[in-house]
Formats: structure tokens, C-alpha cells, sequence
């Protein structure tokens, strides 16, 4: 089993970090931890480290468990290039939450809710503070050392006209008429950003798609077969993520721009 990490956003500041509430509680009660066991710390801004656990007490003031950690090795891992930025229309019910927990797992760096003609759900304050919540629990089980970032929802115009105006970004939308994906994304070279864009169940309407592809957006087909939502949105984002970060590490790594 692999060694359990605590979630900690100022440890790089410190020799002893102090783990309390329910981090704490559950490393002790549900993962057995005990003292001397080697754990992992991060800030989900790139910041890793190894420690120990020193000790873990329940002061009398305290309602919960004091994990502290001495912390050792420290690591800061740079963040992915190209940024991966999915603005996919929320799906009903618990399907959501699985999907802001797949996509972290594929590397998407961002998420919003995109609000288009058919767009069904809308989540509230209350369901984006879970949606953090959910991304933050991903990023511990999956390793990664950056947290995917959950935005507020966006309009479909706005992160089309947005993208627009910057030649750093390349754009993409989910429809079935599109071009392979590993077209689009070797046609847009070296950008720093690949939005991708999935519509509600019923797609985008026709307008819609008319004003994306007329501000430059490239229109990517993920297959034969009608996926729902949070597939498509998996789908788009572990591809693209993996050719463009591969054709970027291929050329880094030969000297290339």
C-alpha cells in the first residue's frame, strides 16, 4: 500500500507540520497510521515533501487527533504544459462529482460548468465548494501534485471570444462531425493552453456551433458512438492531454522550441 499523503498548503514553510481535523482523524482512525511511518505532504501548488510522523496526540482542548509530521526531502514539480481547461455542461446527479474526479485523474488542470442554449444544471455555491472538495480527494489518491482548479460556470460565448483573442490557446469542441483530435492538436503546435469544450445531452445547438467555428474553434470527433457527458469530457481531455504533452516532452527533449 502506498504511503498516505496530507493535504498541508503552507508546509513548505515549516520543519513540523501539525495535520489536524479530518485529515488527521482519518489517517489514524480508517489508515492505522502510527508513529514513525513515513508520509507524504503537498500544497496542490507543485510543493511535495517526505516526513515522519513524531507523534500523535488528542489534546485535552482538541476534539480530534494532532498528526505531527517532521518533514524531510522536499520536491517542487513544475506544472503541465499545455494547460488542459475543460468547460463541459454539468450532468445530473452524482455524475458530476465523477466526473471532476476522472478528469483530475487524466490531468486536466481546470474545470468550469459551461452554460449553453440546453444546459439543464446549473450547481449552486454550495455544490462548487463540494466539487473543490472532490478534486482535492482525487488529487491525493491519484498522486498528482497539482489540484485541478474547479471555476465558477461560464457561458458558452464567453470562453469562445475569450479564446479568440489570445494565439496562445487552441480551442476545441466536441461534435460527431469533427476531425481526429491528434489533428488539431499538431496543427496548434506549441500553445500554452487547449480548451476543450463539451455541450449538454442534446449537443450544442447549430447556432452555437456556427458561432464557434467562426471564431476559430476546431471541431474534434471522440469516436462512432454517442458518449454521455462526463465520458466525452474524460475522453476529450485524456487525449489531449496525452498527445500534446508528449509531442511537447518529444520536442523539449531534442532540443527542438
Amino acid at each position: 500500500m502506498g504511503r498516505h499523503r496530507f493535504f498541508s498548503p503552507d508546509f513548505v514553510l515549516h520543519e513540523r507540520v501539525p495535520v489536524m481535523g479530518e485529515e488527521a482523524h482519518h489517517a489514524v482512525r480508517s489508515k492505522r497510521l502510527d508513529v514513525g511511518e513515513t508520509v507524504e505532504l503537498f500544497d496542490g501548488r507543485g510543493a511535495t515533501a517526505t516526513g515522519v510522523v513524531e507523534s500523535i496526540t488528542r489534546p485535552a482542548r482538541q476534539t480530534g487527533f494532532v498528526v505531527s509530521v517532521e518533514v524531510r526531502e522536499r520536491v517542487v514539480v513544475p506544472a503541465s504544459r499545455p494547460r488542459i481547461e475543460v468547460f463541459a455542461a454539468p450532468p445530473k446527479g452524482d455524475r458530476l462529482e465523477m466526473m471532476i474526479d476522472q478528469l483530475s485523474q487524466v490531468g486536466a488542470d481546470v474545470y468550469a460548468p459551461l452554460l449553453a442554449e440546453r444546459t439543464v444544471v446549473e450547481p449552486r455555491a454550495g455544490k462548487m465548494e463540494r466539487l473543490r472538495r472532490v478534486a482535492l480527494e482525487s488529487m491525493k489518491q491519484c498522486g498528482r501534485a497539482w489540484t485541478m482548479e474547479v471555476d465558477d460556470p461560464r457561458e458558452l460565448r464567453r470562453v469562445v471570444e475569450d479564446s479568440a483573442c489570445d494565439s496562445g490557446v487552441l480551442t476545441l469542441v466536441a461534435d460527431a462531425g469533427g476531425v481526429s483530435p491528434g489533428a488539431c492538436v499538431r496543427a496548434g503546435g506549441g500553445v500554452s493552453v487547449i480548451r476543450v469544450i463539451v455541450g449538454p445531452e442534446g449537443g450544442l445547438s447549430s447556432e452555437e456551433l456556427a458561432m464557434c467555428v467562426e471564431r476559430g474553434v476546431r471541431s474534434v470527433s471522440l469516436g462512432a458512438h454517442v458518449l454521455r457527458i462526463e465520458t466525452a469530457a474524460v475522453v476529450a481531455s485524456a487525449v489531449v492531454a496525452m498527445l500534446a504533452r508528449s509531442a511537447r516532452t518529444l520536442t523539449e527533449s531534442t532540443g527542438g522550441a
